[in-house]
């Protein structure tokens, strides 16, 4: 892979910044839903020419029956910031004849193994991608998703301390006999983006291991 610089934007400054000490990289340490007008700021001082959409996750109040305030609430967590951040970025890159945009969708969106405003968002993400991608495909822009089955994580960590059994039956269920590291998702979508076949573009990438 070419040298590049790469910007990861999260609220953990500390975390952040482990991984800069760690890899080099740049940080921008903010709350990308209360704090968006700086997340503007540095994305036209500093505009980018690939981004990554990894925002999102199940909400407190996303439960059945779902409310419309929860719905509104998880769509704009799960969706509405990258939408918000395309809308400043797909002008630019379509004047430049050239960017990549990956979001990162989830296989509950096909399923619907999830909490119900969540699954809504990353569907609506996949329909979105397609959408844009046709559109800006006249102007070199390729915007795909992948949508990852369950992902080992903290979140799978503490739910297997208040309830093991439930975990180890999920993993169980996953024809690999376990979860997916993130490591795994990360260098598919780097593949992706170094290829830059403009083929890929509009196309929803599934990754479950055999799901």
């Amino acid at each position: 892979m070419n040298a590049c610089d790469i910007t990861l934007v999260a609220r953990c400054e500390k975390t952040l910044k482990v991984l800069q000490e760690k890899y080099g990289f740049k940080i921008l340490a903010l709350d990308v839903m209360s704090e968006f007008e700086k997340l503007k700021e540095y994305l036209l001082k500093d505009t980018p020419n690939v981004i990554v959409h990894n925002i999102g996750g199940r909400l407190a109040c996303d439960n059945q029956a779902l409310s419309y305030e929860s719905w509104r609430k998880s769509m704009e967590f799960n969706m509405g910031i990258s939408v918000r951040v395309n809308e400043i970025l797909l002008p630019i890159f379509a004047e430049a004849k050239g960017g990549i945009i990956c979001h990162i969708s989830s296989n509950a969106a096909i399923d619907g193994s999830g909490a119900p405003g969540y699954v809504a968002a990353k569907a609506a993400i996949n329909a979105y991608v397609k959408s844009s991608a046709r559109f800006y495909a006249k102007d070199n822009v390729r915007i795909f998703a992948v949508m990852p089955g369950i992902i080992e994580s903290e979140v799978w960590q503490d739910k297997a301390k208040l309830n093991p059994q439930y975990v180890e039956q999920r993993k169980a269920e996953q024809p690999l006999g376990r979860f997916a590291y993130p490591i795994e998702i990360g260098e598919f979508v780097a593949s992706l983006i170094v290829m830059n076949n403009p083929l890929c573009n509009g196309a929803i990438y599934t990754l479950t291991g055999g799901v």
